[in-house]
């Protein structure tokens, strides 16, 4: 028997049918119904992303907003989170992970998730808890600034089944201190806490845990120390090679694409600092670099690349060449439903089209910014 959010969901598939929408609909709406019935979807890409097992533990408002923006295609109104909590506040342990997932997937309602989950805590052992559930609920309360997280996160650490999962539980409370309550002390003891036990790991999964740790580093010396942060990003930049060149003798592709994602990152992350202090060509050159080495493994995590690329480009003038891979990075995030990149991109191109006098393209792209997060219109409308 269909519950209300299924039978929600059924109601909006039709409603949706002859309608124009996002190319990442179908796969989120299969993918959710599929975690909502505790069942593991057959494929998953990143048009359905992992929004619940976040490393970075970031709140995706997105999430919500492209759920909301097609209720209004499909003239229904949204599922209240009540709802939502009513229907699986008291759903199987062994299967919450499976239907938090799919709840923050398609509705991106964090209000929801966080209640099932602390209505859950006070009657639970943790030692009851899955790894994953124990991921997931961490994650999914620090998005929501909850500190409950950390006592989540050191439950999962004990409860990992490698040094791996072991290190990325302790980097999520890492980031966590470093995101939402700056103890830049606590941060680095979690840090080590994580590394210490991939010591005596494959060597691909210790530089990998290397690198994260380099990388988050480099944030928490943002602020004050630049200089900190590029040498802490160069570490991060040589351990992720050092994790790619190892990773080749592991027939696990899942784990090589990892790799690219978390080293698109690094190059990222170091590009932006490049441009903090006008080094523009050198954020060109490690961003094209980067954008190869991508290619060659793995192009599905190219978009960020190209928006980088992009942005760069027209801090330095150059509002063509910022067009060419502002389109090149629309056409990737659209097909992914990725609506906070698309708005940032639109916003490149509307202020390289005004700078290169076609004020008039950029008004109507600008009109658009909000009232099409989707990307439906196009890059241009």
């Amino acid at each position: 028997m269909m519950g209300i959010p299924e039978n929600h969901m059924r109601e909006m598939g039709s409603s949706l049918q002859f309608e124009p929408i996002s190319p990442a609909f179908a796969e989120r709406y299969y993918c959710s119904l599929q975690l909502l019935r505790i069942k593991q979807p057959v494929f998953r890409t990143l048009a359905a992303p992992h929004y619940s097992t976040d490393l970075g533990v970031r709140h995706f408002r997105e999430a919500r907003e492209f759920y909301l923006h097609h209720c209004q295609i499909a003239n229904i109104a949204p599922l209240d989170s009540g709802a939502l909590t009513a229907q699986y506040r008291d759903a199987p342990t062994d299967g919450l992970d499976s239907i938090l997932d799919g709840i923050l997937l398609f509705f991106g309602d964090y209000k929801a998730v966080s209640q099932i989950i602390d209505e859950r805590l006070p009657l639970s052992k943790l030692e009851d808890w899955s790894y994953s559930l124990l991921i997931q609920s961490g994650t999914l309360l620090a998005a929501s600034n909850d500190p409950q997280c950390i006592n989540l996160f050191v439950a999962a650490a004990k409860k990992a089944q490698s040094a791996i999962e072991n290190y990325f539980a302790f980097h999520r409370a890492a980031t966590f201190e470093t995101k939402r309550t700056k103890n830049n002390s606590a941060a680095l003891e979690y840090l080590d806490l994580g590394l210490q036990a991939t010591k005596d790991a494959p060597a691909t999964m210790h530089y990998m845990a290397l690198a994260l740790r380099y990388n988050l580093e480099a944030l928490l010396h943002l602020s004050s120390q630049n200089s900190k942060s590029l040498s802490d990003l160069d570490k991060a930049e040589e351990a992720i090679n050092a994790a790619l060149e190892s990773a080749p003798s592991n027939p696990n592709k899942e784990l090589t694409s990892q790799i690219i994602r978390y080293s698109n990152q690094i190059s990222i992350n170091k590009a932006q600092l490049f441009m903090r202090s006008e080094a523009y060509n050198k954020a060109d050159e490690l961003l094209k670099h980067q954008l190869c080495r991508a290619k060659h493994y793995h192009s599905e995590y190219n978009a960020e690349l190209y928006g980088s690329l992009s942005y760069n480009s027209y801090l330095t003038g150059q509002h063509e060449d910022a067009l060419v891979y502002a389109r090149k990075a629309f056409h990737l995030y659209h097909m992914i439903g990725a609506v906070s990149p698309l708005r940032s991109i639109r916003k490149i191109t509307a202020a390289s089209l005004d700078s290169l006098g076609n004020s008039a393209a950029a008004s109507r792209l600008v009109a658009l910014i909000d009232a099409d997060p989707v990307g439906l219109e196009g890059i241009y409308g």
